[in-house]
């Protein structure tokens, strides 16, 4: 009787320590979810997520992409529109006489057709964005991860074109107002420039960028005092 009463004890006693040693194992929720909070503290982004960005969309866009409209304004009241129409190159403008807008047509030499045809924008293997026209480069941008070609002697903010040219542009630069920024240059000559100013706008400085929003390549030709400039559309 008295062996069976210390058997019991001793059953109790290991039953009792195995619960406690249980009860050390189960992780606190109030513990868990703490850990939970602090992973969801952490950065949602990584500092570098731009770059990748850039990588990104550039590596979606390899191959050519060729030209497919001009839209040029220039003086006070002078648009001008060059278009695809049924295949061909077409070429049209209004302007403002007395107090009405009348349209006018606009006659495309051969030397326009040449340039209209063969602009470009080339995104090769290594992810260099070029621009040509004539089979002649005019614009060669390799790639880099942070920042893109700036060739600004002016400060953006001095410039009327701040829907071209954003004020807060900088050389660090990547992707400023869902455009991705490759190229801009200012006081460009106008042998350097001309070839490209199908619009003859008189334009002396060039921004080359891929609107993110539009999905399309844009190069714009502006004058740099005034009001004069054009917009090339790549896809």
């Amino acid at each position: 009787m008295k062996k069976t009463s210390i058997l019991s004890i001793f059953l109790a006693a290991l039953a009792t320590f195995s619960s406690c040693s249980n009860e050390q194992k189960t992780t606190n929720p109030r513990d868990k979810k703490s850990e939970n909070l602090e992973e969801s503290s952490a950065p949602e982004h990584s500092p570098n997520e731009e770059w990748s960005l850039k990588r990104k969309t550039l590596d979606q866009l390899k191959g050519t992409h060729t030209l497919q409209s001009i839209s040029g304004f220039m003086g006070a009241n002078t648009m001008v529109d060059y278009f695809i129409e049924k295949g061909k190159w077409t070429a049209s403008g209004s302007s403002i006489e007395q107090a009405m807008r009348v349209p006018f047509d606009i006659d495309l030499t051969s030397q326009d057709l040449l340039k209209l045809k063969s602009m470009k924008v080339e995104v090769s293997e290594d992810l260099t964005v070029s621009l040509v026209c004539n089979n002649k480069i005019f614009i060669k941008v390799p790639f880099k991860e942070e920042g893109f070609t700036y060739l600004l002697q002016n400060a953006p903010k001095n410039y009327t074109q701040s829907h071209i040219l954003p004020p807060t542009l900088q050389a660090k630069s990547t992707i400023v107002n869902k455009a991705l920024f490759l190229f801009v240059k200012d006081f460009v000559p106008e042998t350097e420039i001309s070839p490209l100013d199908i619009a003859q706008v008189g334009a002396d400085v060039m921004v080359l960028k891929y609107n993110t929003s539009e999905k399309q390549f844009e190069l714009n030709l502006f004058y740099g005092e005034c009001c004069d400039e054009s917009t090339y559309i790549f896809k």
